[in-house]
């Protein structure tokens, strides 16, 4: 491609340079080219002036090509140019986009450990063992293992941790099959120990008095 535009210019410039050359001539030039004239025939001097107009028709159809050409390379570079711009829009978005689900995600963590945050409300817990002797501190680091010691210095240990009792009361169930036979449910309040008939439900308390259940996974 470059070398057909190189060409074409040069044709070009070549026709444009022997117009002037032709416009500019001496009258003496003129007497030459007269008698140059009358020495051809009339076939001769007919191939000849076809001929200069068929370059002429053809140099300045190279022209019209070389403009042509030069304009489409001219609105590629605009459709680069304009790609590029778009190219860097879409990776400002990825950026903006990420970073913004970023956020969420982060709000999300902050929610969900705000629901797992058992500090606060109703919380039933199961209590698998109270011992004077046996100290199980060390384990307390877990986020399902709670221990706490009351005034007579018996340490008492629970696990796992619902919002509802009857859920509770099936993994209480659950331990108790798998041998650990002092296992029962106890209740706490933000953070507080308490009765569990001080939270439950007056139907709950008299289902639970009656040795009733709403779990039928385990008589």
């Amino acid at each position: 491609m470059f070398r057909f535009i190189l060409t074409s210019i040069c044709l070009v410039f070549i026709f444009s340079t022997s117009s002037v050359l032709a416009q500019s001539m001496s009258k003496e030039q003129e007497k030459v080219w007269k008698k140059r004239q009358k020495t051809m025939s009339v076939e001769e001097f007919k191939k000849k002036v076809e001929g200069y107009e068929t370059a002429t028709d053809e140099a300045y159809k190279l022209e019209k090509q070389v403009v042509s050409t030069s304009q489409a390379l001219a609105k590629r570079e605009k459709q680069i140019d304009s790609l590029k711009e778009a190219l860097a829009e879409a990776q400002k978005e990825k950026i903006v986009t990420t970073t913004a689900q970023n956020s969420d995600s982060s709000n999300s963590d902050a929610s969900s450990n705000e629901l797992d945050d058992y500090s606060k409300g109703v919380v039933y817990r199961i209590q698998v063992g109270a011992f004077r002797d046996k100290d199980l501190m060390k384990f307390v680091g877990h986020k399902r293992f709670h221990a706490e010691e009351d005034q007579d210095g018996v340490k008492k240990y629970t696990i796992a941790a619902f919002r509802d009792y009857w859920e509770g009361d099936l993994f209480k169930k659950y331990l108790r099959e798998m041998g650990v036979s002092d296992a029962w449910i106890v209740a706490y309040k933000d953070g507080e120990r308490v009765q569990i008939e001080s939270v439950l439900s007056a139907q709950d308390q008299e289902m639970v008095q009656s040795g009733g259940t709403k779990n039928d996974d385990i008589d």
